[in-house]
């Protein structure tokens, strides 16, 4: 994947509608859009990361919402939703944001829907370290809550 350049950053940081990025958790991005793709496209790691994974644990704004989206829908309905069902949710979510700002998260959608690969997934390894990830978000919540 290309680095950014400096300018390229300031110009993504800017379309995040001014909400500041929590560098707070320590894993990185790509990890968390890989734990993201895997509850977003496979039923059986969803189940399984209800009560485990909570949407504040990400730090990018575009996986909160879309985790919130998902387990929402989730339990209300009992099954994943469809990726256009999904689309829809985040475009009625974001349909106050400026248009560069609705740009960048349906195009982290994308990326975080398209990074899971059927058949490819290393869920035992991916659930053990779904499963240290959240203890570690959920203690790190704790602290930035309760100083």
């Amino acid at each position: 994947m290309k680095e950014l350049t400096p300018e390229e950053q300031a110009q993504l940081d800017a379309m995040t509608d001014g909400e500041p990025k929590q560098d707070v958790y320590g894993w990185n991005e790509d990890f968390q859009r890989r734990i993201l793709s895997m509850v977003l496209r496979d039923e059986t790691f969803l189940a399984e990361s209800q009560g485990i994974i909570e949407p504040v644990y990400f730090e990018n704004d575009v996986h909160r919402l879309l985790c919130g989206i998902l387990f929402r829908y989730f339990a209300k309905y009992g099954s994943p939703p469809h990726r256009v069902t999904l689309e829809q949710e985040l475009s009625d979510a974001i349909k106050e944001k400026d248009a560069k700002v609705r740009l960048y998260y349906q195009g982290e959608f994308s990326i975080v829907y398209d990074y899971y690969v059927p058949g490819l997934e290393e869920r035992d390894y991916l659930r053990d370290m779904t499963v240290t990830f959240a203890k570690e978000q959920a203690v790190k919540a704790l602290c930035i809550t309760n100083p």
